[in-house]
């Protein structure tokens, strides 16, 4: 006995279109449209061709022309950036700022500051220690210096370091501004003295420093020449 099975109306239906579909399929031998520029892409040679080696722009090296300038971009101070700087400062002062004496020879510390980097500073300057190790760099590092001795009204933070730990407590910066060392070392002279703080000053060439004492607490201002008109100044202070 042979079994009969009927199909739903919409199967046949759908079987239908499926067979005039495949009637009407494209004859492989039928030209295809193709984008001309794909088909020159597609056909071109693996860049895996030694002989194409040098068309891949990732091994070419653009030669600017001239020597290389490597002096600092410039920052945009203004033409009267110096005098509204030098007006702020005496602002945050109360006009009590006056010229420490310079030593005509310099301190040690000022003959050593020598290092190329602000841990290396930091280290000299402050007596940090086994501290400097564990210096980490940040422009964080460089706004908290200003909870205890601001940096320079207008001045352009350049670098900061700093360690809060149990046994270290040291932040610094690096700032450039274009006011002379002379009102710069006024005006953290007497940030020292209203923060208690016992300064001294010394001068060697182009180069300054204000370092002070309050028990173990140490503070560093580094003042150097950075040319075109500029102060770099180094602000550093160890409370542990």
């Amino acid at each position: 006995m042979t079994a009969r099975f009927k199909f739903p109306a919409s199967a046949s239906l759908i079987a239908c279109a499926l067979l005039a579909g495949c009637g009407q399929g494209v004859d492989p031998g039928a030209p295809v449209d193709h984008d001309p520029a794909m088909a020159a892409a597609l056909a071109e040679p693996l860049m895996t061709d030694p002989d194409l080696s040098q068309a891949n722009a990732r091994n070419l090296v653009a030669e600017p022309g001239g020597p290389a300038d490597r002096s600092l971009p410039s920052l945009g101070f203004a033409e009267n950036e110096a005098a509204l700087a030098r007006d702020e400062a005496q602002a945050l002062t109360g006009g009590r700022v006056r010229l420490p004496g310079l030593l005509p020879r310099p301190s040690p510390r000022l003959a050593a500051a020598t290092a190329t980097t602000l841990a290396g500073r930091v280290r000299v300057l402050v007596d940090a220690g086994a501290c400097t190790d564990r210096l980490t760099r940040g422009f964080a590092w460089g706004a908290a210096v200003g909870t205890v001795m601001p940096i320079y009204p207008r001045a352009h933070l350049i670098e900061g370091a700093g360690v809060k730990d149990g046994t270290c407590s040291i932040v610094a910066a690096t700032f450039l501004t274009p006011v002379a060392p002379q009102p710069l070392m006024a005006f953290y002279h007497a940030q020292a003295r209203e923060a208690g703080y016992a300064d001294a000053a010394s001068q060697a060439g182009d180069a300054a420093l204000l370092e002070g004492a309050k028990g173990s607490a140490r503070f560093a201002v580094l003042l150097r020449n950075a040319g075109n008109g500029l102060t770099s100044v180094d602000l550093i202070l160890r409370e542990k």
